[in-house]
This record gives C-alpha cells, sequence and structure tokens, in this order.
C-alpha cells in the first residue's frame, strides 16, 4: 500500500466534494474515501504488473498524480477520471515530484524520468542505481537519494 494522502476540499478548480483520502494500493487501484466514514467517493484502476501502486501520490491542483508499478497515471480529483496513463519502466516505492512544470519519477532500470502534464515523455535519465524515493526538488534543481549495492 502507498502512503495515503489528504486532500483538502476545494483543493483545485475541480475538486469540489468533500476531504478524501486518497489510497494507492498494490492490487493497483487509487481510491478516494471519505476519511470520516470510510465510504468510496472514487476508484481508478492502474496496470497491475506483479502489483500495482506503492508509491506516495502527489495533489496538483485539481488532479492527483499516481505512480503505478508501470508508468504514471493522473486522475481528476472530483471523480477520478483518468487524465493521462503513462507507461515508463516498472518501479517500486518511487514516488513523484513535480518540478519545474514536469512530473519526475525513477524505476527500477535506474531510469529518471520527466513527463508533461498531458502524459508526454519530456525526458530521460540514466542513473547510476536505482531511487527508492520521489526526487526532492530543491532550488532551480533535483536531489536524488540513488541507491547503489553498497552505498547511497
Amino acid at each position: 500500500m502507498a502512503p495515503p494522502v489528504g486532500v483538502e476540499t476545494g483543493s483545485g478548480p475541480g475538486a469540489t466534494g468533500p476531504t478524501r483520502l486518497v489510497v494507492g494500493c498494490a492490487g493497483g487501484a487509487c481510491t478516494a474515501l471519505h476519511p470520516s466514514n470510510g465510504t468510496v467517493n472514487w476508484q481508478a484502476n492502474s496496470t497491475l504488473d506483479g502489483w500495482g501502486i506503492t508509491g506516495a501520490p502527489l495533489v496538483d491542483g485539481d488532479h492527483v498524480v499516481v505512480p503505478t508499478r508501470t508508468g504514471l497515471m493522473r486522475l481528476c480529483l472530483a471523480d477520478g477520471a483518468v487524465a493521462f496513463q503513462t507507461d515508463l519502466g516498472n518501479g517500486w516505492r518511487n514516488g513523484v515530484t513535480l518540478h519545474d512544470g514536469a512530473y519526475w519519477l525513477s524505476d527500477e532500470a535506474s531510469q529518471l524520468w520527466s513527463v508533461a502534464v498531458d502524459g508526454t515523455v519530456l525526458e530521460t535519465h540514466t542513473l547510476s542505481a536505482s531511487l527508492r524515493h520521489a526526487p526532492v526538488s530543491m532550488g532551480g534543481g533535483l536531489l536524488l537519494h540513488v541507491q547503489e549495492t553498497s552505498l547511497s
């Protein structure tokens, strides 16, 4: 299960409705729950390849951006409609970061991906090893925690 993310009412133009708890699960579902009673507001399913969602989602205005097992999907916070689902590389525990107008995440093949808000891959970089956390946006760049075989 991915770390849950709380979304306050009115977080963006399309985020009308109640406060929600967005939860991604290893079974591939991303679900928006009412935190007071646990009822489902909406649910969207990602591609399942061994497991589904294990990285933390990112709230971006009236959307939630979800790192899936095979890439990235962007969902409307109001109703869970899929804005895009882009296949990248297989990831595990990899969160997503918004930096300089693009979404950044990595995969198990040591690739760092930059994806536009419409789902287009902007660029990719090969790293020396895997990232286990979302990149950290700092000033004009990204801070990456790269996990090597015997150091990080």
